[in-house]
């Protein structure tokens, strides 16, 4: 008996020991991936101090435990709370890689016609190799289209992956992030009215939206498909900003996340320009808040998710909108905006205090940029954003 116990211990050790060592040797962001993972499957409560913990998992969770049904219900185009609140929302990701590229030549033959081809044509002295112009990418995201539907419009799968290589560009280039990772992405289109309902309720019934929403539960962006390929593109870039943001950091505050969200669904791209125009829906509830005195900055940043998504939802998305609009108009706001992506990133599932950011990072603390961001919105019309 006693030699039976020591062989499983052996065995149990053997094949222990090269997962720790993976473990062990992996980014904080594959850590939060892997417990994640096994949290999800085995329901323990396994994260500790390290940015991974479990005190943070029951503050989320009674935040979501505690929210109403019937309160976080006006919000027509998208309802988003992230559904796995024992895992802070945190889904899988992989390092990012390069996507193989392809040798490519260009040649004249001898009676001056121009041909391209994957192989050098023999010793041809006009051979040009244009491997390098067209060199591999960086593979952000996995993308995956899951319909739910007789018909979409041609061409929509590249399409989405163009939107959301778009966004990563200018997380990537223009904001400069550091602890980028690839994600999953999975776009659910539903054409059914009805069949989007049964399939929200199944997945999300805490929440009332009748075009599209995120679940990390599934981690999916799941999209009515309506009339307009135009209205369903920007309702799955806004929640294809959840998925990535579930992806780099699990829960973040509600402004931010929302925030970035309500900036990018409003991307434009036409060959290599890159646009994203001021929300004049968002402009017009805002003046409304200036006429009625109603901006209390400081209470708004400090929300948690309980009460932002019950709250006055149109003032809400609004306020979060602004925010980031306004940071990413100058190169001050964009560098503190990097650093709190990568604060997140290092600190995954740890309670962050928006406050406390401000304060520490802002030039002139939070009183420089409640300032600075009032005197922005009582300014000329926003400008649009080119990259």
């Amino acid at each position: 008996m006693f030699r039976l116990i020591k062989k499983l211990v052996i065995i149990s050790f053997i094949f222990t020991l090269p997962l720790a060592a993976t473990f062990y040797y992996s980014s904080p962001e594959e850590r939060a991936g892997y417990l994640s993972w096994v949290e999800q499957k085995t329901g323990w409560a396994i994260r500790d101090k390290a940015g991974l913990i479990s005190r943070r998992m029951e503050v989320v969770r009674d935040q979501v435990s505690a929210i109403d049904p019937r309160a976080v219900i006006d919000q027509v185009r998208s309802g988003e709370i992230f559904q796995e609140a024992v895992n802070c929302g945190k889904t899988i990701t992989k390092e990012i890689k390069q996507e193989p590229g392809s040798d490519i030549y260009r040649w004249v033959d001898e009676q001056g016609g121009v041909h391209f081809g994957d192989k050098r044509p023999g010793t041809n002295a006009g051979t040009s190799n244009l491997s390098e112009t067209y060199k591999s990418k960086r593979q952000y995201f996995s993308l995956k289209v899951i319909r739910d539907t007789a018909s979409l419009p041609a061409f929509i799968e590249d399409r989405v992956s163009a939107d959301v290589r778009q966004i990563y560009n200018i997380l990537a280039r223009d904001l400069n992030l550091d602890h980028l990772r690839q994600v999953f992405l999975n776009v659910r289109i539903i054409a059914n009215q009805d069949d989007f309902q049964d399939y929200k309720n199944r997945i999300a019934p805490g929440i009332r939206t009748n075009s599209g929403f995120y679940s990390s539960k599934t981690n999916e962006a799941v999209v009515f498909q309506g009339n307009s390929p135009d209205v369903m593109r920007a309702i799955i870039r806004h929640e294809s900003s959840h998925v990535i943001m579930a992806g780099l950091y699990g829960s973040t505050p509600s402004w931010f996340n929302e925030g970035f969200a309500e900036y990018f669904e409003r991307l434009e791209t036409g060959g290599q320009v890159r646009k994203i125009k001021p929300a004049a829906n968002h402009l017009r509830q805002l003046d409304k808040l200036v006429e009625q005195s109603s901006l209390n900055l400081r209470d708004y940043l400090e929300q948690p998710a309980r009460q932002w998504y019950a709250g006055h939802l149109p003032d809400n998305y609004a306020l979060a909108w602004s925010i980031i609009y306004f940071l990413m108009s100058h190169s001050e706001g964009q560098d503190f905006l990097k650093g709190m992506h990568n604060q997140l990133a290092e600190n995954v599932c740890w309670q962050f205090s928006s406050i406390g950011y401000f304060e520490n990072n802002y030039p002139g603390g939070f009183s420089g940029f409640e300032l600075a961001w009032k005197d922005w919105l009582a300014g000329n019309k926003p400008s649009a954003h080119r990259y």
